[in-house]
């Protein structure tokens, strides 16, 4: 009970924050939160549903790593409530929960915001395209990497344990993110490399491209793969120019560009095994 207490508490300091920053009215009232663990996790999400986002029952959350979240955003259709389920069982420190809690509300904010008040996910991402079209396959993966990287950005601005650095500290990291690249969570990979170089120090201080541009490319992942240096410049340019706002065609094209990022580094991976068995032999 005391633990409940605690969270929430720091969910109300994470409204508070995201309200006064981003000029949003986010409350208790409407944004519910749900606390899940791998015990009643099916559920609570049953009758967490039910109540306020009937439409997600059509999910496969009995499928076995649908719950693999530390917390999960659901958007309100009619009914003017959004919520927040996170995974009581998951997170630790009160830092952490804040960080979370903050990730959350920017998805709430943007779907809410980034395409003139209707939901881009409904509208392009489901059955607008034939399914396995190279379109439906470009604006999905686009959105998906749109979303989880401009949510942890804005969650890394309003968060005040979140510090700056410069890309050489944070090089290992991204290496190694980046050679996870040629699986099935490419899109969470690529969107933590795309967030870590937007809030690293050589982009925040500086404003215009072309300063930039020798900073990256003084960077081996960057000399490997210069399609990761275009997805890095469609971002940065959008979110300095239109900000949250998005359409189709800048999705499609977020979309492709990653693609091809993608393609890059599964061919440098094979390269590298390709290398690794001659050396064997």
């Amino acid at each position: 009970m005391q633990r409940v207490c605690l969270i929430k508490e720091i969910f109300k300091s994470a409204i508070d924050i995201f309200n006064n920053a981003m000029g949003t009215n986010f409350s208790e009232d409407n944004v519910i939160l749900q606390g899940i663990n791998e015990n009643n996790k099916v559920v609570i999400f049953e009758s967490f549903c039910s109540k306020y986002f009937p439409i997600r029952l059509k999910d496969d959350y009995k499928s076995e790593h649908y719950f693999d979240f530390y917390a999960s955003a659901f958007v309100g259709k009619e009914n003017n409530i959004d919520g927040i389920l996170y995974r009581e069982d998951k997170i630790e420190s009160p830092g952490s929960i804040c960080h979370i809690f903050l990730h959350e509300l920017a998805h709430i904010f943007l779907v809410h915001n980034e395409f003139d008040g209707k939901n881009f996910y409904d509208t392009y991402c489901e059955d607008f395209y034939e399914i396995g079209s190279i379109e439906d396959g470009f604006v999905n993966a686009g959105y998906a990497i749109w979303r989880e990287t401009v949510a942890e950005i804005i969650a890394r601005e309003l968060d005040n344990n979140c510090y700056t650095f410069k890309m050489a500290e944070k090089s290992k990291m991204l290496n190694f993110y980046y050679n996870e690249l040629p699986s099935k969570d490419w899109k969470v990979y690529l969107s933590i490399i795309l967030m870590e170089v937007l809030t690293s120090d050589e982009l925040e201080q500086r404003k215009n491209w072309e300063d930039i541009m020798p900073k990256l490319r003084a960077f081996k992942l960057f000399k490997n793969n210069s399609y990761l240096i275009k997805v890095v410049e469609l971002l940065y340019k959008h979110l300095r120019s239109k900000i949250f706002d998005i359409d189709v065609e800048f999705i499609m094209d977020l979309g492709e560009i990653s693609a091809l990022v993608l393609e890059n580094s599964k061919f440098e991976h094979w390269k590298k095994q390709v290398k690794g068995r001659s050396n064997n032999e």
